[in-house]
């Protein structure tokens, strides 16, 4: 428990002291200027119409302002690329990750074989992933990375296309369990506005299997 206080303590510093000197950084923009406390109060209602007031927390993950820096970057790269090819959710079923519930219940001092955790009932499965969200998280993390690497991104797989670019975004459920929403280009795939139908269906049918 003390560890896992001191990991949330230690992103509160870290995003205190970064908004903080963006704080700094962009009260220095700008002409200095003699004002009155009803030009003051015009221009903080200026600020907050037009997002200037929060601008300064682009860095700060979670925030009005980094979530709109990233809706701008996703804009780009649709412009860029056209529309996305594929809209892919990654759901996590954690209460059936033996390693991770295994590990978790370790780390309260209990060892659990893998037939002792196939027999414990929701309630108990949920309970472990509650105790310790952290880890949980990191585990739904590590498995992104290595689906995205060793599966989507695999060059000789290519389950859906050779994917040029994406993006993507973590959620999390009213549960508590993360999810993944991901928007994907793939290279040379086909479009409504410059193919058939016929074509755009036999794209589909080559890359998704319908009996998952």
């Amino acid at each position: 428990m003390l560890f896992r206080s001191y990991i949330f303590y230690a992103q509160y510093r870290c995003e205190a002291k970064e908004i903080q000197d963006s704080m700094s950084v962009g009260l220095r923009k700008g002409k200095q200027q003699n004002l009155t406390a009803h030009q003051v109060k015009e221009k903080v209602s200026d600020f907050i119409r037009t997002d200037l007031g929060v601008h300064f927390l682009q860095k700060i993950r979670g925030s009005p302002a980094f979530y709109n820096k990233l809706l701008y970057d996703l804009l780009g790269m649709i412009r860029q690329l056209g529309p996305c090819t594929w809209f892919i959710t990654l759901s996590a079923t954690d209460l059936k990750w033996t390693d991770t519930l295994k590990i978790i219940a370790n780390q309260q001092g209990k060892s659990l074989t893998d037939d002792e955790i196939e027999h414990l009932s929701w309630e108990e499965r949920t309970s472990l992933l509650r105790s310790n969200p952290v880890t949980a998280a990191r585990h739904f993390n590590n498995r992104v990375q290595l689906f995205l690497k060793h599966i989507l991104l695999n060059q000789h797989l290519q389950p859906l296309g050779h994917i040029i670019d994406y993006k993507y975004r973590i959620e999390f459920q009213q549960r508590g369990s993360p999810h993944v929403h991901m928007l994907a280009w793939v290279k040379d795939a086909p479009t409504f506005e410059g193919n058939t139908e016929a074509e755009v269906q036999a794209f589909v049918d080559r890359n998704v299997d319908r009996k998952s």
